[in-house]
């Protein structure tokens, strides 16, 4: 059955793009939603102590993105900090700086592969600026993580 529905979405998607009008960012998303693991989450036992439990308003934000449902009315305030407005997709709430939790977790598990890289002498740096600029000339963020020549080294 699984061999058969990847058959028959393989088809639907050729012709998706060339059939129906679709924008530039449903483009994206269906590239994004089609890659290989975008949706091994779903298949992962999440683990509480480590706060990795996705609540009910966060699978219906990943569930409304994936399909390019408008999750706000345009203009409304941002639901976590009451300050920003936002865009019909929610793509402020990916951003916003309320959001303390998945921040803090973000930053941990960075931080401790910072920590790994540099014990095994894999020479790293965090936060790192990588030169680019944006369409209006502004510096885009850095990596979170940059690894300076690592090479898998067999030790056979």
């Amino acid at each position: 059955m699984k061999t058969l529905a990847k058959c028959y979405f393989g088809v639907i998607e050729k012709d998706l793009v060339s059939k129906y009008s679709l924008s530039p960012r449903q483009v994206a998303i269906l590239g994004c939603i089609r890659a290989p693991h975008a949706h091994d989450f779903l298949f992962t036992i999440s683990i509480d102590g480590l706060g990795q439990r996705m609540n009910h308003r966060q699978f219906r934000s990943v569930l409304c993105y994936s399909l390019t449902v408008p999750m706000f009315s345009e203009g409304s305030l941002c639901p976590s900090c009451n300050m920003h407005r936002m865009d019909k997709w929610g793509d402020h709430a990916v951003h916003c700086s309320s959001e303390v939790g998945v921040k803090f977790r973000h930053n941990l598990v960075r931080d401790i592969l910072v920590d790994i890289c540099s014990k095994v002498g894999i020479m790293v740096r965090k936060e790192a600026p990588m030169g680019f600029l944006s369409e209006d000339g502004n510096e885009l963020r850095p990596a979170d993580l940059l690894l300076f020549n690592w090479l898998q080294v067999d030790e056979s």
